[in-house]
């Protein structure tokens, strides 16, 4: 950076994922505020046998430095009949319902049941509304999705961490960080697009040479 004021960019990234085609990555070097991370952003569930139940778990942790707020758990995007998500304290054990808090540090267990009877693809997300600032979608700010999957093909991307912040950089000196992009179905993913939203890239560049 050439001085030492906060900046913000957000790659877009255009997919065959017929699912999420767009994904949004936002840089940022700012730094103190809420922050969430989902241990497993896909629940891949396979191909379970018709009539038995079947669980796939992730953890949901407040990973910045102040207190995150998930307002809602919103599971429309999955067939109630078929789904039940429980989210479970992992400082004492106590079930959580939103709205809820976590302290800086703390997490939860997210499990997912499915109940299905059939051999038929099921998915949805669950999204987690938040005050991380840092998370930008086409759904809302603060929006975390849980990408849910059963019996289910096709191309399907995953990116971790979908929001990458920087520390203090001194002016002159260069910061580097990583984001891994994997394929989370049985298809080839085609990235056919990234280019950063308005105002652009500023101090900000990518190198795709450990791709």
């Amino acid at each position: 950076p050439k001085d030492d004021k906060s900046r913000v960019a957000e790659l877009v990234l255009s997919t065959n994922d017929p699912k999420t085609p767009t994904f949004k990555l936002k840089f940022a070097t700012v730094a103190g505020s809420a922050r969430v991370t989902l241990q497993k952003e896909v629940l891949d569930f396979g191909f379970p046998k018709p009539g038995s139940d079947a669980v796939q778990q992730t953890q949901l942790t407040s990973s910045g430095a102040s207190v995150l707020k998930v307002d809602e758990v919103d599971t429309s995007g999955l067939a109630a009949k078929l789904f039940e998500v429980l989210l479970v304290s992992n400082q004492g054990g106590k079930e959580l319902t939103a709205p809820f808090e976590l302290a800086p540090g703390d997490s939860a267990n997210v499990i997912v049941t499915y109940k299905g009877n059939d051999t038929s693809p099921h998915v949805g997300d669950i999204i987690f509304k938040t005050n991380d600032s840092s998370l930008l979608s086409e759904g809302g700010p603060g929006w975390k999705r849980l990408k849910v999957k059963v019996n289910s093909t096709g191309p399907c991307l995953k990116i971790e961490p979908q929001s990458v912040n920087f520390p203090m950089t001194g002016v002159g000196q260069t910061s580097t960080k990583s984001v891994q992009l994997s394929v989370c179905g049985n298809e080839q993913v085609c990235i056919t697009d990234a280019p950063f939203d308005a105002p652009g890239a500023g101090p900000f560049a990518l190198d795709w040479s450990e791709a």
